[in-house]
């Protein structure tokens, strides 16, 4: 246990959070794809309890995040890890776990923007008495989909500022991104209210990633090479994830692949199309959210599922190995 404590605190100075911690400050970190971003909250509850000389359990950290497919991900790994975490979201029905949360028996509590903001009930959550002494730190994860998102199809992202004003000032907050340019910066820091922000950045440079620009004709002569190797290994090929710009011009290139491959697009061939014998399958905004929960399993497990097509919506918070 000294080494973990001693490897936090060497984390947390090497970060900069120890401003977090002491100064109080705002901060807003833009760390690179794979870096442990999702670290950088989930040790806080352990973390202030262990600052504050409180029992184990004492504080609470919300963290307001766009997908709930990331969301059940992430709450299944903590979780897995002995940390009491929960999430709120428009499906929820269990009376209990409502009852739970009121109670502050979770440490993480992750929250949709639009079931914190526009929920009455849940905002009267963050004024209560156990939010409103044991609440340390409110995060805003992938804070770079306030500006993508929030200007387009989700609005409720640009009210998140509202969420400050109803948690006290003594809360620390914390915007978590991977990608941010400066204007980003600034535009995040506006909306969700972080006035001289202390802010964190590392190069996006990690030594098994590599860039490359290729010239691209069309998606049959782009993408030829990789189904035929597909055809060939099936369960074999390499996990691999191709982004595309819109879910118009993913679908495009998911029909490549069903109409490419014909009776192989499934392990074994002419097996059902469903999710667990696809060797590729397609991730954006309008799958629907119980497909997208399946294909965060499978392709985290050692399935059938090879290929994700995908908006920017899939990989973000999402720990899957063997990707390229």
């Amino acid at each position: 246990m000294e080494k973990v404590t001693q490897a936090v605190t060497e984390a947390a100075n090497e970060l900069g959070s120890s401003h977090f911690f002491s100064e109080r400050q705002r901060c807003l970190a833009v760390l690179p794809t794979g870096f442990g971003k999702s670290l950088c909250y989930a040790c806080l509850p352990a973390a202030f309890d262990k600052i504050l000389e409180k029992e184990k359990g004492y504080s609470i950290v919300v963290v307001v995040t766009p997908l709930l497919a990331i969301i059940h991900d992430q709450v299944a790994i903590y979780c897995s890890k002995g940390i009491s975490s929960t999430y709120v979201s428009g499906e929820m029905s269990d009376a209990a776990t409502m009852d739970a949360i009121f109670h502050g028996k979770y440490q993480l509590v992750f929250f949709t923007p639009e079931m914190i903001i526009s929920k009455k009930h849940w905002r009267r959550l963050l004024g209560g008495d156990v939010y409103a002494n044991r609440l340390k730190a409110l995060i805003i994860d992938e804070a770079h989909c306030v500006k993508k998102w929030g200007e387009t199809f989700r609005q409720m992202l640009l009210r998140i500022r509202e969420v400050r004003s109803l948690i006290p000032t003594s809360v620390h907050v914390m915007a978590l991104t991977a990608t941010a340019t400066r204007s980003d910066i600034s535009f995040i820091s506006r909306i969700v209210g972080l006035r001289n922000p202390f802010v964190i950045t590392r190069v996006p440079v990690i030594p098994n990633l590599i860039y490359a620009v290729g010239l691209f004709k069309s998606i049959p002569e782009t993408f030829q090479n990789l189904a035929q190797k597909l055809v060939i290994e099936r369960n074999k090929f390499p996990k691999t994830i191709i982004y595309g710009r819109s879910f118009g011009v993913c679908g495009d290139m998911y029909l490549f692949f069903k109409d490419y491959l014909g009776a192989a697009f499934t392990n074994p061939d002419d097996a059902p199309d469903l999710p667990e014998f696809r060797l590729v399958d397609m991730f954006t905004s309008v799958t629907d959210p119980a497909h997208k929960s399946e294909i965060i399993r499978l392709f985290k497990g050692d399935g059938n599922l090879r290929i994700v097509v995908a908006t920017m919506a899939f990989g973000m918070g999402v720990d899957c190995p063997n990707i390229r």
